[in-house]
């Protein structure tokens, strides 16, 4: 895979290009990295890359014509890469979105600097802006090292191990679980057992767990789009279950119920619309109802409802957690075009 790099400040980037993996990559034909140097396509004897802007205001702006010069000097030589301008106002990066430019054969980077290029080169060359987060630096370059580093571990036969992209932080919506190593007892604090055990079954699981655990802790909204198997998502509802003390808080849903092995009485008395014997999972039941059939949308009588029977927002959360799951998502675009009024009869 092939990196261009257009700054005005080539140097920058020597040092976080020879270390590590990205110098790994490198020296392993698996990346290049060519970094190009805007003001050498500057048009006067002074190299300017910048000039005030026309209207008045603070700072400079990058002028278009060293940045064009240079894109037409890489196209010229090796044609056909993705442009791609590191901006405030880009969409922000995601995980998601390594994964799609690691498919790309060849990425043109170009790094902003100042009040950032003028507008007749983003409009008319760069194909799509990224940015790496709500906060300002004072250049394009940190981020195109961010987005280099992060697409180069994906690429095959970078990594040391195959496995660690797949199990990396986000990879699956999840944060990473806690990770121990030698030695088994540091200062009292020692490494769970269940990691001690060879029981492979055992610390997938708490692995999971973890993850889960941590994710709704640290990160909550990254569970809208977690993915779980069948097997998966008994593990975490049972989980939550238990360490919160919530019967049956997550799935109160028939369908989803079944699929997690609920009680099969309290599942039966799901699907019949029967009074629930405790007024307290009634509320429950109800709560989570409304949240499919308004679609989130609860109205403030029936969050105080909620409330009032005793639970909290860490109820409210898992409710959520149990109904955003990946398991739910399938099953809603596969009846996406049937009526509404058929599509959430089985949530009655």
């Amino acid at each position: 895979m092939r990196f261009d790099i257009l700054t005005i400040f080539p140097q920058f980037l020597d040092s976080p290009l020879e270390e590590g993996i990205i110098r790994r990559a490198v020296a392993a034909d698996k990346i290049s990295v060519n970094i190009h140097n805007i003001r050498d396509f500057a048009l006067d004897k002074h190299t300017m890359t910048d000039d005030r802007p026309y209207g008045g205001g603070e700072g400079m702006v990058m002028k278009p014509e060293p940045i064009a010069g240079t894109l037409r000097s890489i196209e010229k030589n090796n044609p056909g890469g993705r442009i791609i301008f590191l901006s405030p106002q880009g969409k922000t990066y995601t995980q998601e979105t390594a994964e799609r430019l690691a498919t790309h054969e060849h990425l043109i980077l170009l790094c902003g600097r100042y009040e950032g290029v003028d507008e007749r080169i983003r409009a008319n060359y760069v194909a799509e802006e990224i940015s790496i987060g709500d906060f300002i630096l004072t250049g394009g370059e940190l981020a195109a090292m961010v987005l280099i580093d992060s697409v180069t571990r994906l690429l095959p036969g970078v990594l040391g191990c195959e496995d660690s992209a797949e199990n990396d932080t986000f990879s699956r919506g999840l944060l990473k679980n806690p990770q121990y190593t030698r030695p088994r007892d540091y200062e009292g604090f020692t490494v769970p057992e269940v990691l001690l055990s060879g029981d492979h079954a055992a610390i997938a699981e708490w692995r999971l767990v973890t993850s889960v655990r941590q994710t709704l802790e640290k990160r909550p909204e990254l569970l809208a789009r977690a993915a779980f198997n069948k097997e998966e998502l008994t593990v975490v509802w049972q989980t939550i279950n238990v360490e919160h003390e919530c019967h049956y808080c997550v799935p109160a849903h028939s369908a989803i119920a079944h699929m997690m092995g609920v009680d099969p009485a309290l599942n039966q008395a799901l699907r019949d619309r029967t009074e629930l014997p405790d007024p307290k999972l009634q509320a429950l039941h109800d709560t989570t109802l409304a949240m499919v059939r308004s679609r989130g949308r609860l109205s403030q009588e029936q969050t105080d409802a909620f409330y009032d029977a005793g639970y909290g927002q860490q109820q409210m959360l898992e409710i959520v957690l149990g109904l955003a799951q990946k398991v739910m998502s399938n099953y809603v675009n596969h009846i996406a075009d049937t009526p509404l009024d058929e599509r959430f009869s089985q949530f009655t």
